[in-house]
C-alpha cells in the first residue's frame, strides 16, 4: 500500500496541467488493469493446487519417491489382506485359546513367507 502511496505522489509532482493528468490516469488504469490480470492469474493457478484431486496427487508423487517408504506400505497392505483371509475364510477367532494360538501363528508363517517372497 505504501508504494502506491508513493507512485501517487511522485506522480502528483510530475503534473502540471490537463494533459499530464489525463496521461497520468490512463497509466494508472493501465497499471491497475494488469495487477488485476496478474492477481486472476494467481487466484486461478491456487485454486488448481488447491484442488482435492491435486493434493491427492501431489501426495502420492511424494510416497512413490521413497522407495522404502513405498515398499512398507505394500507390505502392511499384504499382511492386513492376509489377516483377514485367514480371520473370514478359515474361521480361525472365536473357536477357543488353542485355535486362537494357531490361527496367529498360521497368520505369522504365512505372512513371513508371503513378504520374503517378492
Amino acid at each position: 500500500m505504501r508504494s502506491s502511496q508513493f507512485y501517487l505522489k511522485a506522480i502528483s509532482m510530475i503534473i502540471n496541467n490537463e494533459a499530464d493528468l489525463e496521461t497520468a490516469i490512463l497509466k494508472l488504469e493501465l497499471k491497475q488493469a494488469e495487477e488485476l490480470n496478474e492477481l486472476k492469474l494467481y487466484t486461478r493457478e491456487l485454486s488448481a493446487q488447491l484442488n482435492p484431486m491435486n493434493i491427492i496427487n501431489q501426495t502420492i508423487d511424494g510416497i512413490s519417491s521413497y522407495p522404502d517408504l513405498k515398499q512398507n506400505l505394500v507390505s502392511f497392505a499384504k499382511e492386513k489382506l492376509i489377516g483377514f483371509v485367514l480371520d473370514r475364510y478359515m474361521g480361525l477367532r472365536s473357536k477357543g485359546k488353542l485355535m486362537n494360538v494357531l490361527g496367529s501363528a498360521l497368520k505369522f508363517t504365512l505372512n513371513q513367507f508371503v513378504l520374503k517372497r517378492k
